[in-house]
């Protein structure tokens, strides 16, 4: 857990970030964050739990995923 523990710290320090680096543009971010607003009674802000095995895989490729050790299916539970 301490590699999950790491990718949340990693994800938290670059929320000075405009967006976070696995969206595609700011309006992309904005868009999720509506959603969790909606979604959630106390929204988590924790992109990662919501994304898949295949976008990770993706992201991987592309350097832009902050749990790469991690996978996806392991935050959801």
């Amino acid at each position: 857990m301490k590699i999950l523990q790491d990718a949340i710290a990693g994800f938290r320090s670059s929320e000075a970030d405009e967006f976070p680096k696995c969206f595609n543009s700011k309006k992309e971010y904005n868009t999720w964050l509506m959603h969790e607003q909606e979604a959630h009674t106390v929204p988590r802000r924790f992109v990662c739990r919501d994304c898949t095995a295949e976008y990770q895989a993706k992201m991987r490729e592309l350097g832009r995923c902050y749990i790469p050790l991690v996978r996806v299916e392991r935050i959801v539970r």
